[in-house]
């Protein structure tokens, strides 16, 4: 009778375990997915071409940027913060003309992909490279990630998450550089799960690992 109380009693702790870890990764999870994407009131920057040149004026028509640049990106058109190319260099300059960001090497935006919206890139972050790696920095310069992933890149109908490569593997992370999804599948998409009211916000994931049969 007392090993099978012994017994008994092992179960139970390993099942309360399990549930505990459940529970634990579930709230995990929630919290990774726990961000808000913002929302454009106002268009205050827009880009000006002049003899294939670009710059930016502001909503008064002041000039901010002079035309000099062989093409220019605002990754969010409320807040002053500009990309601007010179060939395939790149650096990011303020609603002053000012250059900013200067301790990040190669800094872009990154493009939206099937999103509905009029704006073509994520509105709160950018990545930048270092020594062929890749990170996220937010437009205040503050770092979200080390330049660790191999590729960074937008996630089809989900703004605000990202998709990541690192040692030839695939993961999700959010714009908070939190990981949705680890870095452990050759292939990841979406399940293009979508509402009328909420669109692809609740939309899932396919991952995938690839056999000798296929993925």
């Amino acid at each position: 009778m007392k090993k099978i109380s012994i017994i008994i009693i092992a179960i139970v702790i390993f099942i309360l375990t399990i549930i505990v870890s459940i529970i634990g990764y579930n709230k995990m999870i929630i919290n990774n997915r726990n961000y808000e994407v913002e929302k454009v009131k106002q268009y205050n920057y827009f880009i000006l071409k002049k003899d294939e040149l670009y710059g930016i004026i502001d909503r008064k028509g002041n000039m901010v940027v002079v035309p000099q640049y062989t093409d220019l990106e605002i990754p969010n058109p409320e807040k002053g913060v500009f990309v601007c190319y010179q060939g395939d260099s790149t650096k990011v300059l303020n609603e002053k003309g000012e250059e900013i960001l200067t301790q990040y090497s190669d800094v872009q935006p990154i493009q939206l992909k099937n999103i509905i919206s009029d704006l073509m890139y994520e509105k709160n972050v950018l990545k930048y490279s270092q020594d062929g790696k890749y990170g996220l920095v937010n437009l205040q310069g503050k770092k979200i990630t080390k330049p660790i992933y191999d590729e960074i890149d937008s996630l089809l109908y989900k703004e605000g998450e990202l998709i990541v490569r690192e040692n030839e593997k695939y993961g999700v992370i959010n714009m908070k550089g939190n990981r949705i999804i680890e870095i452990s599948y050759d292939k990841i998409v979406t399940d293009e799960y979508y509402t009328d009211e909420n669109r692809y916000q609740y939309a899932g994931y396919i991952v995938s690992i690839k056999t000798p049969e296929g993925y």
